[in-house]
């Protein structure tokens, strides 16, 4: 029997669409052949190293350099001022796993959290960032009204304004550590 002809002479059965060369007929889960017997997928396989080892140089180099460029005197007091709000919002909370992030003692290898933790002692039912004092470089001192309990000796609802310290470490600002009076050198 014959093929059927078309209707209209002008129009024909689709030809077959050629293959691309990187296409491999394998059957699922049997291995690949090698890009030997297929140049041009070799050629672009290469290309696509190629790209992606570019990317991974150049990109890195781009993101030091946004991250290492100066940053305004404004732009430091609005970061140092959000840092410092988070971590006066996660004390107020008693959240001292979200404050941890913000002390400079998370720096220290010597510090862990479990060491940080144990350290409590104040009830903060208010905490609120008054005003920059001063920022200087990569340390600076914010002015925060604090109201808090002490359970240990009955103190309730005490109010106190006091200089908060924070320092920039690695482009970061973190509430610096700075020991009680009875415990410094």
């Amino acid at each position: 029997m014959n093929p059927p002809t078309p209707i209209r002479p002008d129009i024909s059965t689709p030809a077959a669409a050629p293959v691309p060369a990187c296409v491999h007929p394998t059957p699922p889960g049997a291995p690949r052949p090698s890009t030997a017997a297929f140049p041009l997928c070799a050629a672009r396989t290469r290309r696509q190293l190629l790209l992606v080892l570019a990317a991974g140089v150049v990109l890195p180099a781009l993101l030091a350099a946004c991250a290492t460029a100066p940053a305004s005197p404004q732009h430091d007091a609005e970061a140092l001022l959000a840092r410092a709000r988070a971590y006066w919002d996660a004390v107020r909370r008693n959240d001292l796993i979200s404050a941890w992030q913000f002390e400079e003692l998370s720096l220290d290898p010597r510090w862990t959290l479990q060491a940080y933790l144990k350290r409590g002692g104040l009830v903060y039912k208010e905490a609120e960032v008054l005003e920059l004092v001063r920022l200087e470089g990569d340390e600076a001192l914010l002015r925060v009204r604090l109201k808090y309990d002490l359970p240990q000796v009955f103190l309730r609802n005490h109010e106190q304004v006091i200089e908060d310290a924070w320092v920039r470490r690695n482009g970061q600002w973190y509430k610096k550590y700075v020991p009680m009076a009875i415990f410094r050198q």
